[in-house]
């Protein structure tokens, strides 16, 4: 098993600056003990699921588990982006010979005047940034490739709320190598809310 303690995130330039991963896990349990504190003040635990498709931006990555990947995830929280707020975000990316899992937190701020109430609320369209870690268990024998490992990255987000149950959402991820892979890409998302 190949656990990396400080991930390499390369940067537009092809440069690299270490991150340290066990920073950032030992940000998530605040992020999500924060999450749960602002749903509680709204008044809307909502849970629900978000899929969509992944496309991955490397070529090896691309080479071996194709060139879209189907990923699932919970959904916490209302869907609407009134004000600012942080929620949690959970990917996961199931490939058969391949297991990869986003778990971090984003923060969404909405685009223009926001309305006055969640009753009023269509169309709202809100921007956001995120932080995640990545697990990637890989097991693909046909490629000489049995390998696990975690990574670090983050997001940009575009996207909105469509009522108070839905919403649509584009997303870029850049992630440090995760078991000898980037899954940095593009990534399509709906989700619903019950």
């Amino acid at each position: 098993m190949k656990i990396a303690s400080d991930s390499l995130i390369p940067s537009a330039n092809n440069s690299t600056f270490p991150m340290n991963s066990r920073f950032l896990l030992a940000l998530l349990p605040a992020c999500f003990i924060f999450c749960g504190a602002e749903a509680q003040a709204q008044n809307a635990p909502r849970l629900g699921i978000d899929g969509g498709v992944y496309f991955p931006s490397s070529s090896k990555t691309k080479a071996i588990f194709g060139s879209s990947l189907g990923s699932i995830g919970p959904g916490f929280g209302p869907v609407q982006v009134l004000k600012r707020k942080i929620t949690p975000d959970f990917d996961f990316i199931r490939e058969k010979r391949a297991t990869v899992l986003f778990a971090g937190a984003k923060l969404l701020v909405p685009i223009g005047p926001a309305p006055l109430s969640a009753q009023t609320a269509g169309f709202a369209p809100y921007s956001g940034l995120g932080v995640n870690l990545t697990y990637a268990d890989i097991d693909a024998p046909d490629a000489g490739i049995e390998d696990k490992g975690f990574g670090a990255g983050a997001s940009a987000i575009l996207g909105a709320s469509f009522g108070q149950r839905f919403f649509g959402e584009a997303r870029y991820r850049i992630t440090s190598s995760a078991a000898d892979f980037n899954f940095s890409g593009a990534q399509i998302v709906i989700g619903a809310r019950f």
